[in-house]
């Protein structure tokens, strides 16, 4: 029992990490400003997250496994069209309605790791979503007065990522995480380069450079850390603590652009955190699962 209530806070650390470096690939995003191709800046993350990612396994003298490649593929694809997507969204839609959408990903993991997965879904766990969920969209205040292609954009963006956070829990069961997080950088420079250059390459500056520096080591970190807190915890939990990234891009907006916290902010921060604290309260309760290999 101790091993698996330990495994656990480990997931629930490193998916507050995950959430921590999420949001700062938001804010490398708006620090960018939209002025190079949304490919490009794609092109370029991936480029950095290959090359840090793969120094770090010949320093450990480590390799990759040659299990799974073909569901390794598929989960770098889906990883590269819910990143493609998010972009898109972001530079068609405000970013109020488009993170209230991508924020949508969670329930699709959880629906998705019951039904494939076979993980158990208590209420618990459903209770903690609806609530998480909530709190997000008291901080962002959605406002959907009509429908443009932006926010379809987004909700295709959150299924994607769903479907790619599900391939990472089964991939976990077999799969080490630095050959995951490798497959998936791989996948990400092979895809997007032909379309970069299809679709007209731009030089970045030198600013730009240290902004797509910044961009690659923060979605390095955050693939890393987001990977590892799934070989600990089912799922279904670990997606809760992706709502954390509300709370942090907040902390970000009122430090570096000096946004204000409004009254719903603060609900929603509070709401976040009773999410969080009704998770581990049904950890508490549940059936342990099966500890991790």
């Amino acid at each position: 029992m101790k091993p698996v209530l330990t495994n656990r806070k480990k997931g629930a650390f490193l998916a507050v990490l995950s959430a921590l470096f999420y949001s700062m690939i938001s804010v490398c995003v708006k620090w960018i400003g939209g002025t190079l191709p949304t490919v490009e800046v794609l092109f370029f993350r991936g480029a950095v997250m290959l090359i840090v990612a793969s120094g770090t396994m010949l320093v450990k003298h480590q390799r990759l496994s040659g299990r799974q490649k073909p569901l390794l593929i598929l989960r770098g694809f889906s990883g590269v069209l819910g990143a493609f997507t998010y972009y898109a969204a972001v530079a068609q839609a405000p970013l109020a309605e488009t993170m209230a959408l991508v924020n949508l990903s969670p329930f699709v993991v959880t629906v998705l790791a019951a039904a494939f997965l076979r993980e158990r879904l208590r209420r618990g766990h459903v209770l903690a979503l609806l609530v998480s969920f909530a709190g997000a969209l008291c901080i962002i205040r959605p406002n959907f007065s009509h429908v443009e292609t932006g926010y379809l954009i987004a909700f295709a963006s959150a299924v994607i990522t769903g479907c790619s956070y599900t391939m990472v829990r089964k991939l976990k069961q077999t799969v080490d995480t630095p050959t995951i997080v490798f497959y998936y950088n791989i996948v990400t420079v092979i895809a997007a380069f032909p379309v970069m250059m299809l679709g007209g390459f731009v030089m970045p500056s030198g600013v730009e450079w240290v902004k797509l520096l910044c961009l690659g080591v923060s979605a390095l970190l955050f693939n890393y850390f987001n990977t590892s807190a799934y070989k600990y915890a089912p799922a279904g939990e670990i997606s809760i603590y992706n709502y954390l990234s509300v709370i942090f891009s907040s902390a970000f907006g009122v430090l570096l652009w000096k946004e204000h916290l409004v009254a719903g902010t603060v609900a929603g921060i509070a709401l976040i955190l009773s999410g969080a604290y009704l998770s581990f309260r049904s950890d508490k309760t549940a059936p342990a699962a099966a500890p991790e290999g």
